[in-house]
Formats: C-alpha cells, structure tokens, sequence
C-alpha cells in the first residue's frame, strides 16, 4: 500500500528529548512540516497536492493538525493521529469540497467483460533487488471521510459521509451514504 509512493516536496521538523528525572521515561517531543508535497500512492488513481500539513510526536503517538491540500479535483483538510506501538493504528479525519470516486480508483472499464490491462515487469537481476525492510505504515487504518459533492460513476452526489478502514490489505467501506436524484442513499 505504502511501499512505493511516488513524490515530491519537502519535510522539515524540529524535536526535543525531555526526561524529568532518571526514574521517569524519555518523552520525545517534535513536529513534522510538509511544504507543498505531491504524492501519489499506488493504490489511488489521483494525486495528492498543495499537501501542507504539521505533526506532533510525542512518544509513541503522532498528531495531525491543520492538514490540507488538494485531491483529484477538490481541496481537502484533514487530522487525525497515530499510535506507533506493536499493533499501529492511523485515524484520520478529511472533509472535502468534491471527492470524485475516480479519484480513488481510476475509471471504469468501457464494458463490462472488458478484461483488465495486461502489465509487464522487465526483469530485474536479483544482485540489484532491494530488500524491504518493515513497512512503517503496515497497521490498522480508519479513515473517516465527508465530501460536499462530487461524482461515484455516473452519479452526482452532494453530502457524502463514509468510513473506510484498510487493515490487512482490504479496504472495508462502511457506512456510505450520500444524497442523489432527491433522496438520502446508504
């Protein structure tokens, strides 16, 4: 999921290590900037952009604030945090102006028996392979999503809530609900 983003920007931070006394524990305190990123994971079809956002550490917990940026077509603000323990867990909170579900998960297919585009890999030497180390975003995400409008295929939505948590490689969408053509769906 987060193994090979592709991006651009810059991150910069500044941190504190404070102990009150030889009995206590370290407490690590610092933020994180991110100046006017782009990323674009490989499980979204769009990009994120103008991502400016600062985070808190402290220990082993991490705070999002004032995170905003634009998305596919529509600017975005978000918060959220993260617990950074064995089993790590990530919430975060995003309201958007327009979310179009492309966005997320590329266009459809024309037909419907139209078979997925075939890919190949060029073969790579195993000497020039890179080993992957622990993926430091593996864990437990809940994403709590509200956009003001936008489009899910051919359907024009306005109010649409939803949360969606990615945990072991599948995403579990739950509740969705949105209003189109003069109702409440869910």
């Amino acid at each position: 999921f987060f193994d090979d983003i592709e991006s651009k920007g810059s991150i910069s931070g500044d941190f504190s290590i404070k102990r009150k006394s030889l009995d206590d524990p370290v407490r690590l305190k610092g933020n994180v900037y991110l100046k006017d990123p782009s990323f674009k994971p490989p499980v979204f079809h769009g990009i994120f952009s103008k991502a400016n956002a600062s985070f808190e550490l402290l220990n082993n917990q991490i705070f999002l604030k004032k995170g905003a940026g634009v998305f596919g077509g529509g600017a975005f603000n978000m918060s959220g945090f993260a617990t950074l323990s064995e089993k790590r867990k990530f919430s975060l909170n995003v309201s958007a102006e327009s979310l179009d579900l492309y966005d997320l998960f590329g266009h459809p297919r024309e037909k419907e028996d139209e078979a997925e585009p075939e890919t190949e890999e060029a073969p790579v030497e195993e000497k020039t392979k890179m080993k992957r180390g622990p993926n430091f975003f593996a864990g437990r995400w809940d994403i709590i999503v509200s956009s003001m409008k936008g489009t899910i295929g051919a359907i024009h939505y306005t109010d649409l809530d939803t949360n969606i948590r990615y945990e072991n490689r599948r995403f579990t969408i739950a509740p969705l609900s949105f209003a189109a053509y003069g109702g409440k769906w869910s």
